[in-house]
């Protein structure tokens, strides 16, 4: 969608050869894209990360958080503190890392967005709620609205970026998405 749009992308992941291969895939669509092999869970690796990315580009508009880790899923009783840190140090303090080293740049230009994106097992329990472990609540269905307008928020935070926003079929996909979730 990014690169579609004319974004000039800085991707990362822990996994060098799919970084490869995505940025092959923009670049043969005629998109710019930059990558380096990151461990999102690791401070000093998100900063060199976004380090590269302002020496290459000399801004970034948009910083999307979506990385993210799953464990086995297993009875609370069975589960094993390295596995809940690893998750935590991924999915928590990796958006936390990029943030704070992205907020400064963006609070000095006075524009900029950061979208945290996570599985439908961050807005509903998922595995949690199986185990008894329920840690999210269900929003009431009056709640539906309200949920369905701030995804729009979002939606016009990037068409604020220069990408188009046809609201009509944001609204539809938002309440799809909330419909499914919930």
């Amino acid at each position: 969608m990014f690169a579609k749009a004319g974004a000039q992308l800085a991707l990362a992941d822990i996994h060098a050869e799919g970084l490869k291969e995505v940025a092959n895939l923009i670049a043969k669509a005629g998109g710019t894209a930059i990558i380096k092999k990151t461990d999102v869970s690791k401070e000093d690796e998100v900063k060199a990360l976004i380090a590269l990315a302002l020496k290459s580009y000399s801004k970034i508009d948009i910083l999307c958080n979506i990385a993210g880790v799953a464990e086995e899923i297993t009875g609370l009783d069975q589960q094993d503190r390295s596995a809940w840190h690893r998750v935590y140090d991924v999915n928590v303090m990796g958006a936390v890392y990029t943030t704070k080293h992205v907020c400064l740049h963006m609070q000095g230009r006075k524009c900029g967005a950061i979208v945290n994106i996570s599985s439908v097992a961050g807005i509903r329990s998922g595995a949690a709620e199986t185990r008894g472990v329920g840690m999210f609540a269900h929003p009431p269905p009056e709640e539906r609205q309200a949920n369905i307008e701030y995804t729009l928020k979002v939606f016009r935070t990037f068409s604020g970026s220069g990408f188009p926003l046809d609201e009509e079929w944001h609204r539809k996909i938002a309440a799809q998405a909330y419909d499914r979730a919930f």
